[in-house]
């Protein structure tokens, strides 16, 4: 994922409340871009892995 991140170079990369800005991959190059790492705290059934089960079911 890092590599990835790193080529899109994102303005924002946010992850789940799960996780710290310092083991986020790719938190590092967003950073050196000029991007900004965000921690969001989870809201049940709002998740990228509820999204695409979401997509994957037809809904």
């Amino acid at each position: 994922p890092a590599r990835i991140i790193s080529a899109c170079a994102p303005d924002f990369l946010v992850k789940g409340g799960d996780n710290t800005p310092d083991n986020i991959p790719g938190a590092d190059a967003v950073r050196a871009a000029g991007g900004q790492v965000l921690v969001m705290d989870y809201i049940d059934g709002f998740s990228t892995t509820k999204t695409i089960e979401r997509i994957q079911e037809g809904e």
